[in-house]
């Protein structure tokens, strides 16, 4: 067919074509189309699933495109009004049509998303959706209503166990969070938004939650403290600058203040630390895997923290670092204690988890959370009672506790000096059955015929690394191993400050072995051994007491 056949056939088809019909057919799709999305909507709204107002948002936004939708419609139907009568060019005729076919396009995709999500398939919609969700940089009134909108959408969300993988819509989250810390949307909008996931932390994906979410947690722990100590003294500063103003006369220099320094009374500037970490330990810990991902995440982020203090030259900023450490470390502690559970964790789960650094041992004297551990560990274990009071098992939980964190200490002797410490009591070490059992450690490998000089070996090594632990670990918490000005002759009270280093450690060292002597004669007076010579395990434990005292005095 050519060209002028192909024009006359056109001016055929389109000679008593009236484009203002198409209104029509517009409305007829609309009759079709709205019937069908109110019963989805009718659906949702009847079901009684928890995740019905995200999947309202769903279907509103990305299904339907609701306002989209509106819009065409409203356009098209104006659009055709002005193209009215036969008379119209065959060209005009032709845009028109071209038109229609694109509405028709249009709703012939979203008919197609309805099925699709109608079946089951909605993960595409859902991630579309919540990637729509963003944060304006300069917009903070947008942001509000943005961040409220995040808020109902993530916690219907997060409300139910995903079946699918959660990773993409984690990341999302995530991706939420992040940007509200650059774009300094206020911190409680911030928690708003993290807490829709915090508050469902037992139907969550583990290995999402280990490998995601806690290594993030913890970075925006560090930025909410960095926040709050840069809020504290940009309000200092200010502060310092206004005193000389006339408004301070009139009053008036709090209200400025504080309007500019709203952050700063902000008072929930640990609750990634304290409420979300201690959420998250609480569900890892309870399973291997998930044990094995908190330690190695929080190990990782500990030591960065660590590593910005060792490059760090001003000491204030040393001083408040180190309590940053101190204070993460031991809420981190503190909930894995409180949340061990021998059940589903186990006890060489817990001892192999735990980052070798961390254990209280003769090889990490000098490491600095190695001490933090034995601190975190005497303040939780000072609610245990480490003498049996009745003839029930030992408290496993405090067993498997005190082997994970003490490294090769002698069982008898270190289980006779944890007594002696909890109870300061003579008596309640020699009468008392301990709550707990320290493990002994194997010979590994062949041993062949000299079993007995290696045993001895071993048995020796290990009540050398228990003494270790007590003098290197334990002077700072025991009172018998502590010095103070009143233990201090006038001589060395005087020349103290003249003193070397070495000189001091002598003169504490001889102050420690005094206090000791003096445990020794109680343990030797006659009201000791007379209670000794009742039992055989009275005796052996009296004598397990003085091979200790003995072993600390010549070690001092």
């Amino acid at each position: 067919m050519n060209l002028p056949e192909l024009k006359s056939l056109l001016i055929v088809v389109f000679e008593d074509l009236d484009p203002s019909n198409f209104q029509n057919v517009i409305i007829a799709i609309l009759a079709i189309f709205i019937p069908f999305a109110l019963v989805f909507l009718s659906g949702i709204l009847n079901s009684k699933q928890k995740r019905n107002d995200f999947q309202k948002l769903v279907l509103n936004d990305e299904v339907f495109k609701t306002k989209t939708t509106f819009l065409i419609a409203i356009s098209s139907l104006i659009f055709f009004s002005f193209f009215t009568g036969t008379e119209l060019t065959t060209i005009k005729k032709i845009f028109c049509l071209l038109v229609l076919f694109l509405v028709i396009y249009f709703f012939w995709i979203a008919l197609k998303n309805i099925l699709k999500f109608s079946k089951g398939d909605s993960s595409d919609f859902e991630i579309s959706y919540l990637k729509s969700l963003t944060l304006s940089k300069f917009l903070k009134e947008r942001n509000k209503k943005e961040v409220k909108t995040m808020h109902v959408a993530w916690s219907s969300f997060w409300a139910e166990k995903l079946i699918k993988n959660e990773r993409d819509y984690t990341n999302i989250f995530i991706l939420h969070i992040d940007k509200a810390f650059d774009y300094k949307v206020r911190p409680e909008f911030i928690i708003q938004i993290a807490e829709t996931y915090q508050n469902n932390l037992k139907d969550r994906d583990l290995f999402s939650m280990g490998h995601l979410v806690l290594p993030k947690v913890l970075q925006w722990n560090n930025s909410f403290i960095n926040w709050d100590l840069k809020c504290r003294e940009e309000y200092k500063q200010k502060k310092e600058k206004k005193k000389h103003l006339i408004t301070k006369a009139f009053g008036l220099i709090n209200c400025i203040t504080r309007k500019n320094n709203e952050d700063l009374f902000f008072h929930n500037w640990t609750y990634f630390q304290r409420i979300f970490l201690v959420n998250l330990v609480e569900v890892l810990i309870k399973f291997q895997n998930g044990s094995y991902q908190l330690f190695r995440k929080f190990e990782e982020h500990i030591n960065n923290l660590k590593k910005e203090v060792d490059e760090e030259y001003d000491k204030k900023i040393i001083r408040q670092k180190l309590q940053i450490i101190e204070h993460v470390f031991y809420d981190f502690m503190i909930s894995v204690f409180n949340n061990y559970d021998k059940r589903t964790f186990g006890y060489l789960t817990f001892k192999n988890d735990l980052p070798a650094d961390w254990k209280i041992s003769s090889i990490n004297t000098e490491n600095f959370f190695s001490h933090l551990m034995l601190k975190n560990f005497l303040e939780w274990s000072q609610s245990k009672n480490f003498i049996k009071n009745d003839d029930s098992g030992r408290d496993e939980k405090l067993t498997d506790i005190i082997n994970g964190v003490f490294e090769n200490v002698d069982s008898e002797l270190f289980s006779v000096f944890l007594i002696l410490y909890s109870s300061n009591s003579v008596k309640s070490v020699i009468v008392s059955q301990p709550n707990f059992r320290v493990r002994g450690s194997r010979i590994a490998g062949y041993v062949g015929e000299d079993i007995e000089s290696q045993l001895a070996e071993l048995n020796e090594s290990k009540r050398e690394e228990t003494i270790t632990i007590i003098i290197k670990y334990f002077a700072r918490y025991w009172h018998v191993l502590q010095a103070s000005q009143s233990d201090l002759s006038e001589e060395d009270l005087f020349n103290w400050m003249d003193y070397s280093r070495g000189v001091r450690k002598e003169v504490i060292n001889e102050i420690r072995k005094k206090n000791l002597k003096k445990l020794k004669e109680e343990i030797n007076s006659s009201e000791i051994i007379s209670i000794s010579e009742q039992s055989e395990y009275f005796q052996s434990r009296r004598n397990l007491l003085i091979e200790l005292i003995d072993r600390l005095i010549s070690s001092c």
